[in-house]
């Protein structure tokens, strides 16, 4: 199958639907906007809320926010799939936003927060965080460095987020400015 006259060829798509349903754009376009092909090897997944906790930094974003704000902290839970964002003047400010978002989650559930999965990156994985999650038992996983894919929920919900916001703004008519305080309220 061509792809394009003058294109790309000898590229073939093969044991699609024609359409897929729930969606406007065929298949080929579908596949074609892919990033890359699901990773086939599964994970367990949480089996009550706040077992499994993703949390992530997005940024610094291209233009500061409304407020000044270059960051965002992102927390997703592994089980409910609820996600906490806020947005951050620094990076060093993510203890201060993990303090937050546990207050906010355990005692609105009555549940404890057991495990966090977070990327490599110091403000999540070292000082006060560490400290935190050691003092009150909570298990810090950190995935590969370099590898945001091993820290796939907290990624794409950060992908999925800044995308959102983008798109509000510009719907709105409004330049880029304060995509991640879009994200965050």
């Amino acid at each position: 199958m061509e792809l394009a006259q003058g294109g790309a060829s000898g590229v073939e798509i093969t044991d699609l639907p024609a359409r897929i349903p729930g969606l406007d754009a065929c298949s080929a376009c579908v596949m074609a906007k892919m990033v890359h092909l699901p990773h086939k090897e599964g994970r367990s997944r949480a089996t009550k809320y706040l077992e499994r906790v993703h949390v992530g930094i997005a940024g610094p974003m291209h233009v500061p926010s409304a407020r000044g704000r270059l960051y965002l902290y992102v927390a997703v839970d592994d089980y409910a799939h609820t996600v906490y964002t806020r947005p951050l003047f620094f990076k060093s400010e993510a203890p201060e936003a993990f303090k937050a978002f546990r207050a906010a989650t355990e005692n609105g559930s009555g549940k404890q927060l057991r495990k966090v999965m977070t990327d490599n990156a110091r403000e999540l994985s070292m000082g006060e965080m560490r400290d935190i999650c050691e003092r009150d038992g909570i298990k810090l996983h950190l995935t590969v460095p370099y590898h945001p894919v091993s820290n796939g929920v907290a990624e794409r919900t950060i992908g999925v987020l800044t995308t959102a916001a983008r798109a509000m703004l510009h719907d709105a008519g409004q330049r880029w400015l304060a995509e991640n305080e879009a994200a965050g309220r």
